[in-house]
């Protein structure tokens, strides 16, 4: 099995807002401990405004679109939850609680992601792997973050550091992916999604289905591995 990597409790759940991964940096907001030691992070996505200088693969020719980098931050805009696909952690639709928590994208980026987990399960990954543990935020969630970080560490500028101010998951065209540890900053910082055969095939075939990497920028924000956006040209 190409999933070599002994997935971590399936827990993916939190006690506050919509996207179940992000207690991490939710505890360091309001001083309380985070919940289950699963799937969770230090911090959000998109810690800096500028955009890290990696190199997106080019598309296969023959299947979906060709990627254009990370979202542009003039186009990082809230359609609202109305207009996006309800979908399970799979990509299949959300009809039951029986399927977890609900989360939303945008049509043609659920799509995207069904092919990709498809094509990441036919190369023979766990069923667990390849899963959302976060997609669509609302912009006002968003705000409430900023405004509860400006609060706790005093000013615009020095929040923006841990929690950014447009996130690319406002669009609904962005998720985070279950590859099997958690996805954290220590684990970045430690370059420990590096040796994950998971996150090697996503670098090698994600950009076959119009996806964006977080990628590594320098020691002190290496990225968030878990974290891909859909832009295509």
């Amino acid at each position: 099995m190409a999933g070599s990597t002994t997935p971590g409790p399936r827990c993916q759940v939190k006690n506050w807002f919509e996207d179940p991964i992000d207690e991490g940096t939710s505890a360091r907001i309001r001083h309380t401990a985070p919940g289950p030691k699963c799937q969770v992070k230090d911090w959000f996505d998109d810690l800096i405004e500028e955009e890290p200088s990696i190199e997106v693969p080019r598309c296969a020719t023959g299947h979906l679109s060709e990627p254009a980098g990370r979202i542009p931050l003039a186009d990082r805009v809230d359609p609202g939850i109305d207009t996006l696909e309800k979908i399970d952690q799979n990509g299949e639709p959300h009809v039951s609680q029986s399927q977890g928590r609900p989360f939303y994208l945008e049509a043609q980026t659920a799509e995207s992601f069904r092919a990709l987990r498809a094509a990441a399960m036919e190369k023979g990954f766990a069923p667990e792997l390849f899963t959302l543990t976060s997609a669509y935020r609302s912009s006002s969630k968003q705000a409430g973050l900023s405004t509860r970080a400006r609060g706790m560490y005093g000013s615009r500028e020095k929040a923006k550091v841990f929690v950014a101010e447009r996130s690319e998951h406002i669009t609904g065209r962005a998720m985070d992916l279950n590859l099997g540890i958690s996805n954290s900053g220590a684990n970045a910082l430690a370059r420990r999604f590096d040796d994950l055969a998971e996150y090697k095939w996503l670098k090698e075939n994600a950009a076959r289905f119009g996806f964006n990497p977080y990628g590594y920028s320098d020691e002190t924000h290496p990225g968030e591995p878990w974290h891909w956006s859909y832009n295509t040209r």
